[in-house]
């Protein structure tokens, strides 16, 4: 409710999915999000029983998405992370050697390298993932315009903690190589899974020109 320069209560009708509360003319109304503006899509936290995968699904068009990992855990010592894309939604994920990636890996106190290649996915982190309640990681990867018929462009910037109890940072970019319309991403393991109800999942989206 809001109040005119009558001083009527007036009742705002819910706006569409997607848009965002703002004033006009001194007024509350719906509108689309300015451009530029990261909008909240979902948070989801990370399921009970086996997790095998992380799957963001439903990407629309006209956007970047950039996704927030939070608190994740794998299950397995020693474990790398990983991304593919989908073109149906998710019920199948690209596994050609069509990901061409660089990245910068860092650990304290001691250690850092360099990887890059065109694989069959994303190496969102390499290896050496530490497995206990101290080893979580976080972080945002971010995917450029995904849903243009395009080789979509990726970037990624993940923080945690190694086998050794080292803090560690991996950051790189990449690109798809092949022109695709991308509506679904997938996260997995190089060994075992994802620790279960550890965790979540935030998805943002910003609006094209």
């Amino acid at each position: 409710l809001y109040y005119g320069a009558s001083g009527t209560p007036t009742r705002l009708a819910k706006g569409a999915d997607g848009t965002v509360l703002e004033l006009a003319s001194g007024l509350p109304s719906w509108a689309a999000p300015a451009t530029g503006a990261w909008e909240h899509v979902s948070t989801t936290g990370v399921a009970a029983g086996t997790v095998s995968e992380i799957v963001v699904a439903s990407l629309s068009e006209g956007y970047d998405y950039r996704v927030t990992l939070t608190g994740l855990l794998v299950t397995t010592s020693g474990a790398g992370v990983r991304l593919r894309v989908s073109t149906d939604g998710g019920s199948s994920f690209a596994t050609g050697s069509d990901y061409n990636y660089v990245y910068h890996y860092v650990a304290s106190p001691s250690g850092s390298g360099l990887g890059a290649a065109s694989a069959t996915s994303f190496v969102i982190i390499s290896a050496g993932t530490g497995a206990t309640l101290d080893d979580t990681f976080s972080g945002t990867v971010e995917l450029f315009n995904p849903r243009a018929a395009q080789m979509t462009p990726c970037r990624w910037d993940i923080h945690g903690s190694n086998t050794s109890n080292h803090v560690t940072r991996f950051a790189g970019n990449g690109r798809h190589k092949v022109a695709a319309d991308i509506d679904a991403i997938q996260f997995f393991c190089t060994a075992g899974n994802f620790k279960a109800s550890t965790g979540s999942i935030i998805v943002e989206r910003r609006a094209l020109a």
